[in-house]
């Protein structure tokens, strides 16, 4: 999958397709990851473990409901600050 933009756009978009190989590109391969959820503490030094262990394995995996959905991409979105 070829996505210009930020990297948080091209991490958005590589996660929305799971798509390994625009996964990996984004991430450091010595990534440090800490990460909470109400069930388990999250922690890994590898791009590959987080991944394959933790992103797709367990926080986006397609059987999930909430990824049935059609995607139809990334937006956008802009904050305005008024004093």
């Amino acid at each position: 999958m070829e996505v210009s933009g930020t990297i948080g756009e091209r991490f958005a978009c590589a996660v929305a397709a799971r798509d390994a190989p625009a996964l990996l590109e984004v991430l450091a391969s010595d990534v440090n990851f800490q990460g909470m959820t109400p069930s388990r503490i999250w922690e890994t030094d590898s791009a590959e473990t987080l991944l394959h262990d933790v992103l797709l394995a367990h926080w986006f995996t397609p059987g999930d409901p909430r990824w049935s959905r059609p995607r139809s991409g990334v937006r956008s979105l802009h904050r305005e600050t008024t004093s």
